[in-house]
């Protein structure tokens, strides 16, 4: 395998070390505040964690690509439609008489919605097209995810300058970076806009991660 390879697997394994970090974090958050949104985040970056690991074996086994694609494409587009479903029911006042299970119905809807476009605008005789054909739809639809999570936190942190609510904005704005730029990587192909997007994953995850950190820190 070559260098630039396991380069690329390391940086899915971590970025899956990271996101199960702020599962941890998110859960101890969970633990002292007893907010019950706050339960939706560790299952939508358990998901991206999942998503990363299997990512990870597209580029160690190139037998299983394809395969292994379509779960890293369903896993982080469900990952960030629950993140995004729990802003939305939050902002709503939602939570509490719907409870958990409205934002696994949206997140399925969303993912579900996805698919079934990617089978309609590009039709072939088989189930499911070749993920090439359907990776910008995907990254599209993350992108639209995060764009709302990034208008979740700036309506909440408007008229604020809290530290640690800013440096979850830099987190996921650096996780969109990441989506963007896997989105020219399914357009040229360009090996520059694979590795800059795992920088910048990478960006992403360590800030939430030490974000997170600074609000224990703080109790």
């Amino acid at each position: 395998m070559l260098l630039e390879t396991w380069v690329l697997v390391a940086s899915e394994v971590v970025s899956a070390g990271l996101a199960l970090f702020i599962v941890y974090s998110m859960f101890r958050v969970y633990g002292t505040t007893r907010s019950e949104y706050l339960l939706g985040f560790p299952i939508g970056f358990s998901f991206l964690a999942l998503g990363y690991i299997v990512f990870g074996v597209s580029y160690a086994a190139p037998g299983l690509e394809e395969l292994a694609s379509w779960v890293h494409l369903t896993l982080t587009s469900y990952g960030f439609a629950f993140i995004a479903g729990t802003y939305f029911l939050k902002r709503r006042s939602l939570w509490r008489p719907v409870r958990r299970a409205a934002v696994w119905l949206f997140s399925m809807l969303i993912v579900l919605l996805v698919i079934i476009l990617a089978t309609i605008l590009v039709p072939l005789p088989m189930a499911l097209p070749p993920y090439r054909t359907v990776h910008v739809l995907f990254r599209t639809a993350n992108l639209v995810l995060l764009a709302y999570v990034l208008y979740s936190l700036y309506q909440a942190l408007r008229g604020e300058r809290l530290e640690v609510g800013v440096m979850v904005m830099s987190g996921f704005l650096f996780l969109a970076g990441n989506e963007y730029s896997l989105l020219l990587w399914a357009l040229d192909r360009g090996f520059a806009s694979d590795v800059f997007a795992h920088v910048l994953r990478l960006a992403g995850l360590v800030t939430l991660s030490v974000a997170l950190s600074k609000r224990f820190r703080k109790r």
